[in-house]
């Protein structure tokens, strides 16, 4: 809004006019000091309504919600109720928190949201604190660290301490293979031994009794499974296949038993279902 111009003011070079200018410009000046009042009640009106605006519009933004919904706190799929009308999408994280008490909260996944009844599903994947409350601030959160690894069911905690020889990692095609040793583990043997999942990557050291290879239907090893037979005496030891076990003597066609000499080694490799090749400095 503009002020209204004063008038001429008076001047000592114009005594002629002075004092009808005088007069005029001291009448004037009530007028403008009622201007001015207006003007300064239109700024502060417009500022106190730019405040609001912007109250407003932080109450209503989009990643930002509330809920009464009551809630257990606890990991898995979990349902609350939210503000309408927000820009939440699937695949987002949020962090849930008691309004009361921050250090109760979830760590969650967005399933789905409604955005016309304000329904939110999510899949909680960490919470901290315990019970049961319904008054929730629900918020943007960058996902956890820990998603890199996605896991189905149960939880993990504390530290990695081993991994027993059944534990599997992925070749580059994609295909699981057993975690194996960076030595031959040994296991000593004073009576005949059947073969068992436990002795792949292993070495037996047997002094008596020889060695039985189970058909598949018994013990199921994986192809290329592999074990050692270390002949830990002075005679010799035999290995034997159970009934529908081909045993193979690598470097030709003999099959059948097979015979360790004394202080020998023989690796013992599954190549199919029920066959096995037999490899090793004094095996015959």
């Amino acid at each position: 809004m503009a002020l209204t111009p004063l008038p001429t003011p008076p001047s000592r070079d114009d005594p002629a006019n002075f004092a009808t200018r005088g007069d005029a410009f001291l009448g004037a000046l009530p007028g403008m000091v009622d201007e001015m009042n207006g003007a300064l009640e239109y700024v502060a009106g417009s500022v106190q309504a730019a405040q609001n605006a912007a109250a407003a519009a932080s109450a209503s933004v989009g990643t930002t919600g509330t809920s009464t919904t009551s809630l257990t706190i606890g990991t898995g799929a979990k349902t609350l109720t939210i503000e309408t009308g927000k820009v939440f999408v699937a695949g987002q994280w949020v962090v849930i928190t008691h309004s009361a008490n921050g250090a109760n909260q979830m760590v969650a996944r967005i399933d789905g949201y409604n955005s016309a009844t304000g329904v939110m599903a999510v899949t909680v994947s960490r919470a901290t604190g315990s019970g049961t409350a319904a008054s929730w601030i629900v918020g943007l959160t960058p996902a956890p660290d820990d998603t890199a690894l996605p896991k189905t069911g149960g939880a993990m905690t504390g530290a990695i301490t081993d991994m027993g020889e059944g534990s599997t990692v992925k070749d580059p095609g994609g295909t699981s293979r057993k975690i194996g040793y960076r030595n031959l583990p040994r296991r000593a043997a004073t009576s005949q031994q059947t073969l068992a999942l436990d002795d792949v990557g292993k070495m037996i050291a047997i002094t008596t009794g020889g060695i039985v290879i189970p058909a598949n239907a018994s013990v199921a090893f994986d192809l290329g499974d592999t074990v050692t037979i270390y002949n830990d005496s002075g005679s010799s030891q035999s290995i034997t296949a159970a009934g529908g076990v081909t045993l193979r003597l690598a470097g030709n066609a003999l099959t059948g038993s097979r015979t360790i000499a004394q202080r020998s080694l023989c690796t013992l490799i599954k190549v199919n279902t029920n066959e096995w090749i037999a490899a090793g400095m004094g095996v015959s």
